[in-house]
This record gives C-alpha cells, sequence and structure tokens, in this order.
C-alpha cells in the first residue's frame, strides 16, 4: 500500500481499496446468501468468516499507512478535524465525503474506525462506536486490538 502510495496520489489509493473491499465484502455475503439453502458450513470453514478476517487484517495494514507513513501526510492533512468545521464549502463536503468513505470500510476493524474517527475529530461517533460494543464479544483479539489503539494514541502523531 505504502509502494502504491508513491506512484499514484494516495487519497485515490485509499478510496480504491476501500470501494474493492466493499465489493468484496457484498460478493460474499451473496454468495453466502445463495449458499444458505444448500449444507449449512461450520464456522472454521466458513468463507464469509475468513473473507471478513481478510478484510479487518488489510484495513488495519491500511490505516497504519494512513496514520505512520510519510506518502499519506497530504491526506492526513485533508482528513484531519474535517468533521468538527461547520463551514460547508464545497472543499469541506469533499473531506466529508472522503472520511466517509473511509468509515465504511474501515469498520470492518474497531481500532482503524476509532482512529479514524478521533483524528478526524468525530468524537461522537467514536462514542458512539465504543457504546455499541457487546460485552460477549470481547475476546483475546479484540483486547489486543484495542492495545494497538492505545499504542496509536500513544504516537507523537496523536499529541
Amino acid at each position: 500500500i505504502t509502494y502504491m502510495c508513491k506512484l499514484q496520489p494516495p487519497e485515490f489509493v485509499l478510496v480504491s481499496f476501500a470501494v474493492e473491499l466493499d465489493r468484496f465484502i457484498r460478493r460474499r455475503a451473496t454468495s453466502l446468501g445463495d449458499s444458505k439453502t444448500k449444507k449449512e458450513p461450520s464456522d472454521a470453514e466458513n468463507p464469509f468468516s475468513r473473507g471478513l478476517r481478510f478484510v479487518s487484517s488489510f484495513i488495519q495494514h491500511m490505516n497504519h499507512v494512513l496514520l505512520n507513513v510519510e506518502e499519506t501526510k497530504e491526506i492526513r492533512v485533508v482528513l484531519k478535524d474535517c468533521i468538527g468545521t461547520k463551514e460547508g464549502t464545497e472543499r469541506d463536503l469533499q473531506r466529508s465525503r472522503l472520511f466517509h468513505i473511509l468509515l465504511h470500510s474501515f469498520s470492518h476493524n474497531l481500532v482503524s474506525t476509532l482512529s479514524l474517527c478521533l483524528w478526524a475529530g468525530a468524537y461522537r461517533s467514536a462514542s458512539l462506536f465504543l457504546n455499541q460494543i457487546d460485552t460477549l464479544d470481547i475476546h483475546l483479539m479484540f483486547l489486543l486490538e484495542v492495545d494497538r489503539l492505545i499504542e496509536l494514541l500513544e504516537r507523537p502523531l496523536f499529541r
């Protein structure tokens, strides 16, 4: 992803990946709906679960590139506090659209979603995401992701 951001504008690269990951999930969901009439697969062999894990991992890498790589500095500047502004100019609307496109795909990974919301100034959205976490969904991988979020918040980028 970093290398692609050197060759193309980072905004184009990240939005393209976001759109393609959304298409990937939709195709998997429709193929799962078609196969529901057949034999019910177990969770271990469910291709939709594997697809969601892949997307979550890929989004995590996109988030790392967005927040830590020098090539994406321009897009970080564009996204910085883009939700908290009330000016309503065309540029602000474009910044808001970019945030919402990325948020739609980043929502497949909790750490990425929260870090994007915090970076863009969407504090209420971050709070809503945190309030929707079910205590029964908390497991080791979730706790490791929260640990990564805390590491992100401790970096100079968020200070």
